[in-house]
């Protein structure tokens, strides 16, 4: 054990609420559910998360901006949830308590002291990337909970070297590189990690390291195909976006260092506060020859990955911003944690328990608040008639066609959302792209009919669509709007070209 906090009081009244984790867990999935369907009930879902749906409904080996495994796990959830705003919250909230899951047992293997190892996963609860930047489903927000999950099973094949654990590596790993292909960065810190440590030798000439390897890429040997098959869409995806000027590049990762560090500031000064003395300890967080061999893989795996990030973006010009770092920070609070000569105050781990039970009935009674002032304020879209779009438009095209909408395609975000908000099943024709969407044929197409949802003045949509769909198109104008509360929100008009079905 690198450090150990004195045990907390057991009399205190938090304290025996906290028997074990999973009861913290349980609480952080249904208090951040909860804020988060009420401080957004008037908003709609974020685009990205619709793009996950609607991607997940269709599935692919792989989807030209990214890999899909995220999408794999929204289609999934989906096939037996509702689609309801607030199910989506909750994936996205079991996302975040799987990563919190995964950091208990990595803390278990430095920490013996229970207080002091909880304190690690609550420690989190103050950083925002678990909550309120973890709400939006994504490609990014899915490495909450891999992340955690890959350090563990590495720290195990490096000390146990179990064919088993191997395995759980090189799964998670092959995972992680099919949620995104940014989770190379992950391994590459493992390799240095493994490399640096005094046990190298070892480690190479043992199966576990190549077991691991051999395992992931098993997994996305499929995706590894598909990508040679689609002229390696996600690559050239971000090559076409990837045309900045270096300075604003250089400037980007200057941006991302700091963010990475702000967004720890609570946790930082909540250990600064309660050090039981020992605050100057934590100027030897970076200490690497008072560290155990463990705290200095931990040091490795936890701070090379934003080092590479920032060298790999002024390497490829690749612009980088805080939302990649949502994943790569779950062991921060325990590396300060286990700081040598670092001590937590004796009732520390209570007023932690306390501050997170605090903080979850705050923001509970602020959320109806919040989603009526972000509604009346436009704030975020948050008065976008998204819904009210995707539900008028399947309306019209049954009344035209008789027959119900199968296929939209049209403006962002409409035809995105309108996959997840139509009431019945609706495929998305990106772009008007076989290529982007390889489940819509022309055949499909000609058989089901589609309808390109087009903002009024996007004369770009209205020239796709009448490029990409056939026969006479039918024509409405629609005039939408959100109400909420009492309120409402900015008209929008659109127009809906439709293709009859055959």
């Amino acid at each position: 054990m690198a450090n150990a906090a004195i045990p907390a009081a057991e009399h205190s009244g938090v304290a025996r609420l906290t028997a074990g984790v999973g009861f913290w867990l349980g609480l952080h999935v249904i208090a951040w559910t909860i804020y988060a369907t009420l401080s957004n009930g008037p908003a709609d879902i974020h685009h990205d998360m619709a793009e996950a749906y609607a991607w997940g409904r269709e599935f692919q080996l792989g989807y030209f901006k990214h890999p899909p495994f995220w999408a794999w796990v929204a289609g999934l959830w989906f096939a037996v949830m509702p689609r309801a705003d607030w199910a989506f919250y909750l994936l996205s909230m079991i996302n975040a308590a799987v990563g919190l899951a995964g950091v208990w047992l990595i803390a278990g293997r430095l920490i013996s002291d229970r207080a002091t190892r909880l304190a690690a996963v609550l420690l989190l609860e103050f950083v925002p990337f678990y909550h309120f930047l973890g709400f939006k489903f994504n490609a990014n927000t899915i490495l909450i909970s891999l992340w955690p999950w890959a350090i563990y099973f590495f720290l195990r094949t490096i000390e146990e070297k179990s064919w088993r654990v191997a395995i759980g590596l090189g799964l998670v790993a092959g995972l992680g590189l099919l949620s995104k292909y940014y989770f190379a960065i992950l391994l590459a810190s493992f390799g240095l990690a493994a490399l640096i440590d005094t046990r190298r030798w070892d480690i190479l000439r043992s199966p576990a390291p190549w077991i691991a390897i051999a395992a992931m890429l098993i997994v996305i040997a499929p995706h590894v195909w598909w990508l040679t098959e689609n002229d390696y869409a996600p690559f050239k995806y971000v090559s076409d976006t990837a045309q900045h000027a270096r300075a604003y590049i250089a400037w980007k990762a200057v941006q991302f260092g700091f963010g990475c560090l702000l967004f720890h500031i609570v946790v930082i000064g909540f250990l600064g506060v309660f050090s039981g003395g020992s605050r100057g300890a934590l100027l030897r967080f970076f200490s690497w020859k008072e560290s155990s061999p463990r705290r200095r893989l931990l040091l490795v795996v936890a701070l090379a990955p934003p080092a590479l990030t920032m060298l790999s973006a002024l390497v490829t010009n690749v612009k980088i911003d805080t939302s990649f770092a949502i994943g790569i920070f779950p062991v921060i609070p325990l590396l300060l944690l286990t700081t040598p000569g670092y001590r937590m105050a004796e009732r520390a781990p209570d007023y932690l328990r306390a501050g997170v039970i605090g903080l979850m009935a705050v923001m509970l009674i602020a959320s109806p608040v919040i989603g009526y002032v972000r509604f009346a304020r436009h704030a975020d879209r948050s008065d976008e008639p998204r819904l009210e779009a995707a539900r008028e438009a399947e309306a019209i095209f049954l009344r035209e066609f008789n027959r119900p909408l199968r296929i939209v395609a049209g403006s962002w975000p409409y035809a995105d959302e309108t996959p997840f908000y139509a009431r019945g099943p609706v495929s998305q024709f990106i772009d008007f792209s076989f290529a982007r969407a390889p489940w819509i044929t022309p055949e499909r197409l000609a058989r089901e009919g589609a309808a390109a949802i087009c903002i009024a003045d996007d004369a770009g949509c209205r020239a796709s669509a009448q490029a990409a769909l056939t026969g006479p198109l039918r024509e409405a104008a629609m005039t939408v709007r959100k109400r909420s509360l009492g309120r409402e929100g900015r008209e929008v008009r659109l127009t809906l070209l439709m293709q009859a079905p055959r």
